[in-house]
């Protein structure tokens, strides 16, 4: 069968992705609870997150940037233009939830279809494929280009501490297909790679979101998807 595989990172790409994401949770989130001395920790592992995608977004990189809304929830798309490859974030917790649900229409199990056999999942004559597809160029719908394939960053913390990071490329089941472990990339290598990862992005990114609302419905199933999408130019966002 033929599938796509783990794509080949620069050591710089990995220590950013990695260390933002350190950097996020050990020392911007905690900063600020400090600081806002809050009574109580309501929502702190949603909040958590609008932390780790503004250091993600601050990533010098030639990524390109989807942001998208599924109903209440915004989450990040990062596209690579090198290996033509989509990335997201998700917590290991939350993945082995998802993972035990049959969701063929979550965006996770949409753009890891490809992943097993790009002709299979652009021609397969299966009705879920079929709609997967249909998902895909939607969810996509800011990225010019041919996405190959997409993998996910898992990663895990307690108590404000990183404890694991790696990337997977997976199956359409979302079985591990590959993976790579991250975490000794997560700890600053220089006071130059604190200086690069540290910027920041435009305000003028902060644009409005255009909304989208496919829905389809199979048998008795009724599966809607609303999605917001908006595309962030990160290509002026990197290493001088």
């Amino acid at each position: 069968m033929k599938r796509v595989s783990l794509s080949s990172l620069t050591e710089f790409q990995k220590h950013s992705i990695a260390y933002s994401l350190r950097h996020a949770l050990e020392e911007d989130f905690p900063d600020f609870v400090e600081e806002a001395k809050l009574p109580t920790s309501n929502g702190f592992p949603q909040m958590r997150w609008n932390f780790i995608n503004r250091r993600l977004m601050e990533c010098p990189s030639n990524y390109q940037i989807l942001k998208l809304k599924r109903g209440p929830w915004e989450f990040l798309i990062f596209y690579d233009k090198s290996t033509n490859k989509t990335y997201s974030l998700m917590r290991e917790i939350t993945f082995r939830m998802h993972k035990s649900k049959i969701q063929p229409f979550h965006y996770l199990n949409i753009l890891c279809a490809r992943n097993e056999d790009v002709q299979t999942a652009l021609f397969n004559d299966d009705s879920v494929l079929k709609k997967q597809n249909e998902f895909r160029e939607i969810l996509l719908a800011g990225i010019n280009d041919f996405v190959k394939g997409h993998e996910l960053i898992l990663f895990e913390y307690e108590a404000d501490c990183l404890l694991s990071i790696r990337r997977v490329l997976l199956s359409r089941n979302l079985d591990i297909l590959e993976e790579e472990d991250l975490k000794s990339f997560s700890k600053p290598s220089s006071a130059e790679d604190i200086n690069i990862i540290s910027r920041s992005t435009d305000e003028d990114d902060m644009d409005e979101y255009v909304s989208l609302k496919p829905k389809y419905k199979k048998s008795n199933d009724n599966i809607e998807s609303n999605v917001m999408i908006k595309n962030i130019d990160n290509s002026n966002n990197k290493e001088a």
